[in-house]
């Protein structure tokens, strides 16, 4: 499986400038919010500010790919890139 980020998620992802939200995004989280859940465990931190979210952490899987709350909490606050194998994946699913 893949994961949904062409990189691992750190603070230096957000070093970059602001970035553009992704056209697609509620449907991009409304996906990634309703994934198998596959493990529960531990609580989000906010990687840009080092702060606890109090957000439970879940690991998620769709077959192809994998993610966790973290990576959904990300791609909702700071609009990081997806990879885009995982947008097309979303676009093309059947409803």
């Amino acid at each position: 499986m893949k994961n949904i980020f062409d990189v691992i998620l750190n603070s230096d992802s957000f070093k970059t400038s602001e970035r553009e939200p992704s056209p697609m995004k509620e449907i991009l989280l409304k996906f990634l919010k309703n994934g198998k859940v596959t493990s529960i465990g531990g609580i989000v931190i906010d990687f840009n500010d080092g702060k606890w979210t109090g957000i439970e952490s879940l690991d998620y899987e769709s077959g192809e790919f994998y993610w966790d709350s973290s990576d959904i909490y990300h791609f909702e606050k700071y609009d990081v890139k997806l990879n885009d194998d995982f947008i097309q994946y979303v676009l093309n699913r059947p409803e």
